[in-house]
């Protein structure tokens, strides 16, 4: 699995117009002709790209708890963040984890990639990043406070039932792994480079 962007599996037809722009979100409107005939306003958010970091540390997983100043209280989540203009997903996931947490790898692997929604135009990258080392202090952003913890597999695969665990996109596989044992162990083997 390669980590370039890809071509979203739909897109913004020629005829749609952006209608807002954010900082964060932008937002676009077409007319869209319906299967009877009649015509319906369609609409599509588009955002920057994301990668997510799943950093391995001995055997176990960093996590981190986090707030910012808008939310009413902590999430539970991996190291993630948007990219910097151009960045290349691997650049922006190595530049996440030193800032969010002061560990680096040398050993990093594209866990999996994709469009997380139909109706958003938005790219989430999920990087395994094993034998992560602590070389620094965190560098977070004015409106982050962030808690770093490791956990063990077992725990790991227990968040999926956090309430206020924020990679929902990874909930079904850790669901699976619960229920499956032979799924369980290709993650494990594949966290763990034990393949």
């Amino acid at each position: 699995m390669n980590n370039k962007k890809q071509t979203p599996p739909y897109g913004l037809p020629p005829n749609a117009k952006k209608v807002f722009s954010g900082l964060i979100w932008d937002v676009y409107q077409w007319p869209q002709k319906m299967f009877d005939g009649t015509t319906h306003t369609f609409e599509c958010l588009k955002r920057v790209n994301t990668a997510v970091i799943i950093p391995m540390v001995g055997d176990k997983i960093l996590i981190q708890r986090q707030l910012q100043p808008h939310w009413e209280r902590e999430l539970v989540s991996l190291p993630a963040g948007r990219f910097d203009g151009e960045e290349e997903p691997l650049d922006c996931a190595q530049r996440e984890l030193l800032e969010e947490t002061g560990y680096v790898s040398d050993n990093w692997e594209l866990f999996e990639k994709g469009y997380p929604y139909r109706s958003m135009i938005w790219e989430r990258f999920v990087f395994i990043a094993r034998d992560c080392k602590k070389i620094s202090e965190q560098h977070l952003d004015a409106g982050e406070r962030i808690v770093l913890e490791t956990v063990s597999f077992d725990k790991f695969l227990n968040l999926a039932d956090h309430p206020d665990w924020r990679e929902t996109g990874m909930s079904i596989l850790m669901y699976q792994c619960r229920l499956y044992p032979e799924k369980r162990r290709a993650l494990e083997e594949k966290l763990f480079n034990k393949i």
